[in-house]
């Protein structure tokens, strides 16, 4: 397996646009794009593999929607259903990820994501940023459900048996974490094959942001935000069934208040 690491800022022709789960019509039939975490909140000092599920759990799906929807007063980080009794949370859960259809006059299809922090009910949530939804009729809706886990089952994404090309980028967008580490591993198929780390290796450099820590990349909290806090793993040979990226923070986690509170995105391209 041939392998190479990227700054997640140059432009690939594998880079994803954000947050885009879903098959690419036309071209290599192959290309899929999904993400293991998005603007996750780094709360574990284990290792900890995610994976943003759609429609039916698939992360290659489109997040899904709902039908009911929801608004907020004036600008402001809680959202509220539009009609009383709607219930448009009832399945949404902290962590998950709404994207909100927000249209403009000239492109009707904007959508804004945020990713939900706390619930209070199925009729209202609190959102990591301040949004205004408080438009006459109310905001359309969808979400992507947040699965993690620390065991050996948990976070993999099946990596289609045509794909040319694997992809895997990470950013370490904010945060007060003192340090984020990473690693990146893929496996073949069968509930009991072996996860083989893939990044780092004995002798990676993990990019000018980040150092080698034994198995891991490691970033320090000063890394993120910049240009050089994040990676992108890129497989030009894949061989492996299934593919996963564990995250994890080691020291300290002083606060999750605001921009304390860490937002890392890990996504995936096959082409």
């Amino acid at each position: 397996m041939k392998r190479k690491i990227l700054l997640f800022l140059v432009a690939l022709a594998l880079a994803v646009p954000a947050l885009r789960a879903q098959t690419i019509a036309g071209g290599n039939s192959s290309a899929r794009e999904a993400a293991f975490a998005i603007q996750y909140n780094v709360d574990s000092t284990s290792l900890t593999y995610c994976r943003m599920e759609g429609v039916t759990g698939d992360p290659y799906a489109a997040p899904k929607a709902v039908a009911q929807r929801i608004k907020t007063t004036g600008s402001s980080a809680t959202v509220d259903e539009f009609v009383t009794a709607g219930a448009p949370f009832a399945d949404v859960l902290v962590g998950d990820v709404l994207q909100i259809a927000t249209p403009t006059a000239t492109d009707p299809k904007v959508t804004t994501l945020r990713v939900v922090t706390a619930k209070a009910s199925a009729a209202q949530i609190t959102v990591d940023t301040a949004i205004d939804l408080s438009a006459a009729g109310g905001f359309r809706f969808s979400y992507w459900k947040l699965a993690c886990g620390t065991s050996t089952a948990a976070g993999w994404i099946r990596i289609p048996p045509a794909a040319a090309r694997v992809g895997m980028s990470l950013t370490f967008d904010q945060g007060d974490i003192t340090t984020l580490v990473a690693r990146w591993e893929c496996k073949f198929a069968g509930d009991g094959a072996q996860s083989m780390i893939v990044y780092p290796g004995e002798s990676s450099d993990c990019g000018p942001g980040a150092t080698l820590a034994t198995d891991r990349c490691s970033w320090p909290q000063a890394q993120a935000g910049t240009a050089t806090g994040g990676l992108t793993v890129v497989d030009d040979a894949p061989v492996y069934t299934f593919c996963r990226v564990g995250l994890a923070y080691v020291t300290a986690d002083t606060s999750d208040a605001t921009t304390n509170r860490e937002k890392v995105t890990v996504r995936l391209a096959i082409r």
